[in-house]
């Protein structure tokens, strides 16, 4: 599913691995609600009144692309760590046009659980 330009309108966090993130589509007004598990750490930054999503990237390999980097910066990891990281879970960074960057670890290569929730 492409999140492109969809508003980030809410992040629950649920127990101590876990957390809930709530996303409207304003082309089609429907909202949707994203389930992340297994999740070790969890950073966002400059959540604000407006939060879209510019891109959406999992990785389950390094890469020398920006988002890579932005994501490793952002949790505080060197290549080594990262590294480590993805021998058996993933990283995850969901970049904004503007507002909210959210990135985090995930402890398994698991694609986030998602519920249509309006329309």
């Amino acid at each position: 599913m492409d999140i492109h330009d969809f508003e980030v309108t809410g992040i629950q966090i649920s127990g101590g691995d876990s957390f809930f993130l709530s996303l409207f589509d304003p082309q089609c007004s429907i909202s949707y609600v994203l389930k992340f598990v297994n999740v070790q750490k969890l950073y966002v930054e400059g959540l604000s009144l407006q939060n879209i999503v510019l891109d959406f990237n999992v990785y389950t390999r390094p890469s020398g692309d920006f988002g890579f980097n932005r994501i490793c910066g952002m949790l505080d990891l060197d290549m080594a760590a990262a590294e480590l990281i993805l021998e058996k879970g993933s990283l995850l960074l969901i970049e904004a046009s503007s507002g909210a960057e959210i990135a985090c670890i995930l402890s398994d290569c698991g694609m986030p659980g998602i519920l249509r929730t309006s329309d």
